[in-house]
């Protein structure tokens, strides 16, 4: 009976031992925040949609090549003597880039959606969707001279690098740890905005 009742006390206080062990929750969004960035994501969203609408719109005058790259497609005096010794038609070429960069869209787009859809509640979460969709979209902008789709380029690509830093050091539960390592985000955004200013400051020129 002693016995009995020692085992007992000893999982009564295994419970709570159990729960100060628990995984952290992950950190969530609530009330005013919660709206208001998911407002930006989706009025972000929108306007880069418009802008590609535009884009096209204009791409007689402004021109528009969509690669799955960051470089161009366009085919130059090199390439087509590249593509005529590997028996590749140039239309071909641009056909096939135009399809993996539809299909390359097509999958950033739908993991971001479904993250933001399911997730955008938890700001780690929200980042990797903005990410994601972002990219999903970067072959319309890449190569684009429509000025609104150069700047709106440059001000998605100012978010990537802090964003996906955000992600880096806070994975996988939103929360930096140690304290410390927001200031890694905050160096990230200068890098980004280091390498978007005009030069002679820019350190890529």
């Amino acid at each position: 009976m002693q016995l009995r009742n020692e085992m007992t006390q000893e999982r009564q206080r295994a419970v709570p031992a159990r729960k100060n062990h628990s995984p952290q929750a992950n950190f969530q969004l609530e009330g005013l925040w919660l709206h208001v960035l998911r407002g930006t994501w989706v009025a972000f969203m929108l306007a880069q949609l418009v802008i590609i609408i535009l884009s096209l719109l204009a791409s007689r005058t402004y021109g528009l090549t969509i690669c799955p790259f960051p470089g161009a497609c366009a085919v130059t005096p090199a390439t087509a003597q590249a593509l005529h010794r590997l028996g590749m038609a140039p239309s071909s070429y641009l056909t096939y880039n135009l399809v993996l960069a539809l299909f390359q869209s097509l999958v950033l787009l739908s993991v971001g959606g479904l993250i933001f859809w399911h997730k955008s509640s938890e700001p780690i979460c929200l980042a990797a969707s903005f990410v994601f969709v972002s990219l999903g979209l970067w072959p319309f902008f890449t190569n684009s001279t429509y000025p609104l789709a150069v700047v709106s380029g440059y001000i998605a690509a100012l978010f990537w690098l802090p964003l996906v830093g955000f992600f880096l050091v806070a994975f996988p539960d939103g929360r930096f740890v140690p304290r410390w390592s927001w200031l890694l985000v905050v160096l990230w955004l200068v890098q980004g905005i280091v390498f978007e200013i005009p030069g002679p400051f820019n350190i890529l020129s």
